[in-house]
């Protein structure tokens, strides 16, 4: 107990205290854990199709992936190139396992699981470390390797979705203080994906022009 409150007192107002908290939330936990999953799922399938279709290439030089359409769009370059393993474990393998915990978390949210501050944060780190990884895997994609892999793109539009809405999540839970930056994370996180495909978009465009719009 603090300044002298009693016990029931104390309990009264840390349930006020949550209560007001989860009156401000601009996501509701559960909807962020619903986010986090289904978001970790479609990167967990991109993922693993991605891996089916480098055996594919591996068992079979002829063989077209899915993933390919018009002249940028070549999954079997990016299979192939150097950027796609990193200390020579192919870069999906790490994915299927990264967000096959993140889907995890996704559950735990979703259940309302008390859990530890240093677990919550533990997670934020580490999705933001993969958003900073994955960032160096566009800039090879588009710049060093010059073509791109459909399902490499659809990674890269889950996990702007899910670093938008994990960081609403962290600022409501306080887990961390971003200033104005984080003010802005937690009550714009839709504003956040949006901005993240335009910039996308943008530099996709400037490197490769209307061959971008080309499947044929």
């Amino acid at each position: 107990m603090s300044h002298g409150l009693s016990a029931e007192q104390q309990s009264a107002l840390d349930a006020e205290i949550r209560a007001e908290m989860a009156a401000r939330r601009t996501v509701k936990p559960w909807v962020t854990g619903l986010i986090v999953l289904i978001t970790g799922l479609v990167s967990l399938y991109s993922a693993f199709m991605l891996a089916t279709e480098r055996v594919e290439v591996a068992e079979n030089e002829n063989y077209t992936p899915a993933c390919t359409a018009g002249i940028y769009f070549r999954c079997t370059n990016v299979m192939l190139s150097p950027q796609a393993e990193t200390f020579h474990f192919a870069n999906y393998f790490y994915g299927m396992a990264g967000f096959g915990l993140m889907m995890g978390f996704g559950v735990l949210l979703m259940a309302g699981a008390t859990l530890p501050l240093w677990l919550k944060r533990a997670y934020v780190i580490g999705q933001f470390a993969a958003c900073v990884f994955l960032a160096y895997l566009v800039y090879s994609v588009v710049f060093a390797i010059g073509t791109m892999c459909l399902w490499c793109m659809l990674v890269w539009a889950m996990m702007a979705i899910m670093f938008a809405y994990l960081q609403s999540w962290a600022q409501d839970e306080k887990l961390f203080n971003f200033g104005p930056v984080g003010t802005f994370l937690r009550h714009y996180p839709w504003l956040v994906v949006l901005l993240t495909y335009i910039a996308i978009v943008m530099i996709l465009y400037s490197r490769f022009g209307n061959a971008l719009f080309d499947f044929s």
